[in-house]
C-alpha cells in the first residue's frame, strides 16, 4: 500500500515523461514501438517496488529512455557506476538488451569504501543539510545484484567489474554511449571523470545521480580541475543543485553532455 501512495505522488509529474515516452519516437530506430514501451513502463515500476535502491522510478524511465534514443550507428557499451542492489541495473539491462548493446556494471560490492575526510559529511542543496557517509554503506554483493537481474532484468547483457574504482577503471578501454554515476563520494566522482569520461562518445551524456550535492554538482563547474585532469573546460550540469524536475523534491539526477574540442 505504501508503494501505492508513493507512487501516487508522482502523478502530476509523470504525466509529462510518461505520454512522452509512450506517444514519442524513442526507440523507432530499433523498431521499439507503443506496446513494447508500455510493457516496459510497467518493468521500470515493478522494478522499482521490488529492487532496494535510491533511484525513482521517474529517474529510471529518462534513463531508458535514453537508452533507445542514443543514435543506433553509434558504438559503444552503456556503463554503470556504483550499482547498490541492481535496481538500475536490472532496468538498464532490458533496455540495453532491446538496442543491442551491453551494460558494464562497475561496483566495489563491498558498499563505500573510506571516504576522505572532507567526505565524511556531504552538503545537500534541496535539503540545506549535510548528509553523512561511511565507509561500507550501500552494499548489495555481487550475488545479490545477479539475482535481482536474473529475476527483473536481463543478465545476459552485462558484463561486472567488481572492485573499487581506482583499481579497476584505469585498464578499462571501452567506448560509452551512455555513463550512469551513482557512487556517492566526490573522491570517487573525480576518479570516474578521469577514466571514463575521455572514452564516452562524443554527443553522448554522462547521468549523475548526486545533483544536489554541492560537492559533486560544483566540479562538473570546476574549470581548474577539468584543465588539469582532462585538458578541457568544465561542461557544466543540466540539473545542478534540484536535479531534473521529475518529483515533488526534484530529482537526484542531472547530466553533462561530451563536446570534443575541434
Amino acid at each position: 500500500m505504501k508503494f501505492y501512495f508513493k507512487l501516487c505522488s508522482y502523478f502530476p509529474y509523470s504525466l509529462v515523461p510518461i505520454t512522452r515516452f509512450l506517444f514519442g519516437n524513442s526507440g523507432e530506430q530499433y523498431k521499439i514501438g507503443f506496446f513494447k514501451r508500455l510493457i516496459l513502463l510497467y518493468k521500470i515500476v515493478r522494478n522499482w517496488i521490488f529492487i532496494d535502491g535510491a533511484t525513482t522510478w521517474l529517474e529510471l524511465l529518462v534513463l531508458v529512455q535514453e537508452v533507445l534514443n542514443i543514435n543506433k550507428q553509434i558504438q559503444g557499451d552503456v556503463i554503470e557506476l556504483g550499482c547498490y542492489k541492481g535496481r538500475s541495473s536490472a532496468t538498464l539491462s532490458i533496455a540495453c538488451s532491446m538496442v543491442g548493446r551491453k551494460l558494464i556494471v562497475c561496483d566495489s560490492f563491498q558498499g563505500l569504501p573510506d571516504p576522505v575526510h572532507s567526505e565524511k559529511k556531504i552538503y545537500n542543496l534541496r535539503y540545506d543539510r549535510y548528509v553523512e557517509y561511511n565507509t561500507g554503506e550501500y552494499i548489495g554483493t555481487l550475488a545479490e545484484v545477479k539475482q535481482n537481474i536474473s529475476r527483473y532484468g536481463i543478465l545476459d547483457v552485462c558484463e561486472f567489474i567488481p572492485g573499487f574504482f581506482e583499481n579497476t577503471l584505469p585498464t578499462l578501454q571501452k567506448k560509452f554511449v551512455l555513463v550512469f554515476e551513482d557512487s556517492d563520494l566526490p573522491s570517487s566522482l573525480k576518479t570516474i571523470l578521469k577514466f571514463i569520461y575521455p572514452h564516452l562518445q562524443n554527443g553522448c551524456k554522462f547521468y549523475t545521480e548526486e545533483a544536489q550535492d554541492f560537492e559533486i554538482a560544483s566540479l562538473f563547474f570546476n574549470d581548474q580541475w577539468w584543465n588539469e585532469n582532462l585538458c578541457m573546460p568544465s561542461p557544466g550540469l543540466v540539473g545542478a543543485g534540484i536535479g531534473l524536475p521529475l518529483g515533488p523534491d526534484g530529482s537526484g539526477l542531472a547530466y553533462t553532455i561530451k563536446r570534443t574540442l575541434s
